[in-house]
């Protein structure tokens, strides 16, 4: 009996010894837990970096309350989650966490609150294959998230509040992949530039906030290393900046896209681009600004002589966005004239840009503007035929009187159809359409015809251009966008 007992002990304790190594998968820190515990629910740790170390690969470390658990350095797969208790890591000088994964572990971070004192980074993935971070606040560093892998990855933020960082709230950018990263419901505020993307980012905004930033709120950057960055917003607020939205790129492509998107008491503009940068509209946007499309030109008047080509210099200056390619047309032309424009149209988003508008006039033609035709000769054996017809007709006929003179007028008739069937066989085989071909129900044979000349060619010279002083008018157009000029064109 008593060896019965024991056997059921020893296999109580070692299920629950069992047990105990499986909870290895999820652990947990409390502001009173001690690093000599084990990480478990009724024994916490007190730091994130001990509960990481008893935690496996791809395992999720609980906080139980609100404290400060201290900055972590992350190599693989793990979950970190402050909700239930609003967990914190307060950075001193250092970030507070660090991720060096492998390429294809993610890491996730919920609810969390990460407070620096004004250095290095808040949250800074260095590689890895993603980085989810959630329902947290990065706050106090010089940049808030630096997402920048050199393979490329993927960064999700979503519900993160970002603020009061000296450089950017949000970092993306990539050496040698593509590092793309999606905000929605997230807010950067308060840091010098709200979100920045540089050379090899992606990234993707919806249903957020980028306002009170000191520089820029959303900004597009490519230095003179070359490369491109792409920023795609939609439904984003950014308000109360420097500039709203930025495009620059020394070299390279720098481009953001903009839909629905209110950008209002920004200090310097809603809006600004340079070198290869572009703002892309999709004309429902709402900027505190009247948008306006301005042609200009220093030599606004030419003269020519009939015949020659005026060119005019156009500068073309766009306030706000175009959300279509601008288009050019000249009106008030004179006669002969013709207008052409280099380049045909200029892209959707030009902010500047130039255009070459050529006038042609056209002189008197040498002619003298009367009309000009030529033929070719008929061929010679056409009006020979009926001659030849009419002396076959009396020579037969002159024969009838020698042999019949009985019968004078048979023979007359004889021979009047023998010089019309000459005519039919001269004439009719060549000049009338096969009737053999027609009783047969086919199409008129034409090959046969005789060439009787080509129809005359009617030369029609352009109308010279009169001399006098024409008042012309330019006029560009991006959808419901509308500029013109004024030129004058005078023909000596």
């Amino acid at each position: 009996m008593r060896t019965t007992l024991g056997l059921f002990v020893a296999l109580v304790v070692s299920a629950s010894g069992a047990a105990q190594a499986q909870e290895v998968l999820r652990t947990w820190v409390s502001a009173v837990g001690d690093d000599a515990n084990p990480c478990s629910r009724t024994a916490p740790c007190a730091t994130f970096a001990v509960a990481i170390a008893n935690t496996v690969v791809g395992g999720e470390v609980d906080a139980l309350d609100a404290g400060d658990f201290g900055p972590v350095s992350l190599t693989g797969a793990i979950t970190i989650d402050g909700r239930a208790a609003g967990g914190g890591i307060e950075g001193a000088g250092v970030s507070s966490v660090t991720i060096d994964a492998g390429p294809t572990d993610v890491v996730v971070i919920r609810g969390l609150s990460i407070r620096g004192n004004g250095s290095a980074g808040g949250v800074v993935f260095n590689s890895g294959a993603g980085l989810h971070l959630e329902d947290s606040y990065v706050f106090g560093f010089q940049d808030g998230i630096v997402f920048t892998p050199p393979a490329g990855g993927q960064l999700m933020l979503t519900g993160v509040d970002v603020k009061g960082n000296g450089g950017a709230g949000v970092l993306v950018g990539s050496s040698g992949g593509t590092a793309t990263a999606t905000m929605a419901g997230s807010r950067s505020e308060g840091n010098d530039v709200g979100v920045r993307a540089v050379a090899g980012a992606r990234v993707a905004l919806y249903d957020c906030d980028a306002s009170r930033n000191v520089t820029a709120g959303i900004s597009a950057e490519v230095g003179a290393g070359g490369g491109v960055s792409e920023i795609n917003l939609e439904e984003v607020a950014v308000t109360q900046n420097d500039v709203g939205v930025r495009a620059t790129a020394a070299a390279g492509t720098a481009v953001v896209r903009m839909s629905k998107v209110l950008a209002t008491a920004n200090g310097t503009s809603p809006i600004a681009s340079s070198g290869g940068g572009a703002i892309l509209s999709f004309g429902n946007n709402r900027l505190d600004l009247v948008p306006a499309l301005a042609l200009s030109s220093t030599a606004p008047s030419q003269q020519v002589t009939a015949g020659d080509t005026a060119s005019y210099s156009v500068a073309v200056a766009v306030t706000g966005l175009t959300s279509a390619p601008i288009a050019f047309a000249c009106s008030g032309l004179p006669p002969g004239a013709s207008c052409r424009f280099t380049p045909a149209t200029l892209p959707a988003g030009t902010r500047t840009g130039s255009v070459t508008v050529e006038v042609t006039t056209t002189a008197m033609s040498t002619s003298g503007g009367f009309l000009s035709r030529s033929s070719s000769p008929a061929p010679p054996l056409a009006p020979m035929v009926p001659l030849l017809a009419m002396a076959l007709g009396l020579a037969g006929l002159a024969t009838a009187k020698r042999r019949s003179l009985r019968r004078p007028l048979g023979a007359l008739v004889g021979l009047m159809l023998l010089g019309g069937l000459v005519t039919v066989a001269a004439c009719g085989s060549s000049a009338s359409p096969n009737n053999r071909d027609l009783a047969n129900g086919g199409e008129v044979d034409m090959s046969d015809t005789p060439d009787l000349g080509s129809a005359p060619d009617l030369a029609i010279p352009p109308a010279p251009t009169p001399p006098g002083t024409y008042p012309l008018q330019l006029t560009g157009t991006s959808g419901a966008l509308t500029g013109t000029l004024p030129l004058t064109l005078v023909v000596n």
